[in-house]
């Protein structure tokens, strides 16, 4: 009863609270259908990372073949087996380990996405779950993930100390270090800390980089906005090309 009253309350927070929430944590899934709409993007054999309770699925066109993979701290998971009870090419599976992704062959998947995802895995983990998706993917790549550096970070925690927030987690030096985007000077821990620019590099490194823009608003550049989507494909390897 516990994980769905916390299920319930974190949608409603999300989705529910006022337009304005909405319409920023919707961004994030019309960017992901606008993409896959406008790139004809092939979504046949489809992984995402961070799945919660498969809400992914409700925008995209439906895949031949699902895989969603969720650490399942909120008992997101459990509401997406529940509501897939009955369609056998939906697979969830529960996960905190990139070792989980080495059950699936090489180029077994067409499309992958994580939202709001890889900025709470581990960085020490970071490497190895990209090698993995890099192995298992033949085809696009689209991550989003939080701006947590630069003026819309400091805009972002000076509201909060205005109206009173005591979570926060930044001593001032590391809230100015963050503001001017050094962060190697700020102590990571999820969130806190987290910087987009290094998760591109590590992309780039493994991907053909197509576009990172930032969203809601895409006509302004990814530091002036909340949310960071990345769009990455799969390097043509020299086997491909003889073929």
């Amino acid at each position: 009863m516990t994980q769905k009253r916390n299920i319930a309350d974190y949608n409603s927070r999300l989705f529910n609270t006022g337009r304005i929430r909405r319409f920023y944590h919707m961004a994030r899934f019309d960017f992901v259908a606008d993409l896959i709409k406008r790139r004809k993007i092939n979504v046949e054999q489809f992984l995402e990372l961070g799945c919660f309770d498969g809400r992914l699925l409700q925008h995209i066109p439906q895949p031949d073949h699902y895989v969603g993979i969720d650490a399942n701290v909120e008992g997101g998971l459990d509401l997406a087996k529940k509501n897939y009870i009955d369609d056998s090419s939906k697979v969830f599976i529960e996960s905190l380990s990139p070792e989980n992704l080495l059950t699936f062959e090489s180029d077994s998947f067409s499309a992958f996405a994580s939202l709001e995802t890889f900025e709470h895995i581990d960085p020490d983990q970071l490497d190895a779950y990209l090698d993995e998706v890099s192995r298992v993917l033949n085809g696009d790549l689209i991550i989003t993930v939080p701006n947590e550096k630069g003026p819309v970070l400091l805009v972002k925690k000076l509201v909060k100390r205005i109206i009173g927030s005591r979570s926060d987690p930044y001593s001032l030096a590391e809230l100015f270090y963050a503001s001017i985007g050094r962060m190697e000077r700020v102590a990571r821990r999820e969130h806190k800390g987290f910087d987009y620019s290094r998760l591109v590099d590590q992309i780039d490194h493994r991907f053909e980089l197509i576009s990172v823009k930032g969203i809601p608003f895409q006509w302004l550049p990814p530091v002036l906005n909340l949310t960071v989507a990345i769009h990455a494909r799969s390097r043509i390897t020299s086997v491909e090309l003889d073929g």
